[in-house]
């Protein structure tokens, strides 16, 4: 399952855009494989594109790899919170 959540994002990363949106990344994964997963996405943050995913309840490892969460109450109302230790707006 890894193996393939990986080639499935290596492919999608091969046309180089500039904006991925990814959902579920981590879904089937134990904590080892997505954390691989997710280090590969924030690799590619880190080469100026931007990625958006959707991810129900992230582990702490998930979590800290995020640059920015929004979060969506029942009513659809976002937050935004900045993860480099700003404070939840």
């Amino acid at each position: 399952m890894e193996q393939r959540k990986r080639l499935t994002i290596a492919v999608e990363l091969v046309a180089n855009p500039s904006i991925v949106f990814m959902d579920e990344p981590t879904s089937g994964l134990d904590a080892r494989a997505a954390a691989i997963v997710m280090r590969t996405v924030r690799n590619t943050v880190d080469t100026g594109r931007t990625v958006v995913c959707t991810i129900h309840q992230p582990s702490i490892d998930i979590f800290e790899v995020s640059i920015s969460l929004w979060l969506l109450n029942q009513n659809i109302h976002p937050v935004r919170h900045l993860c480099d230790d700003a404070p939840l707006i």
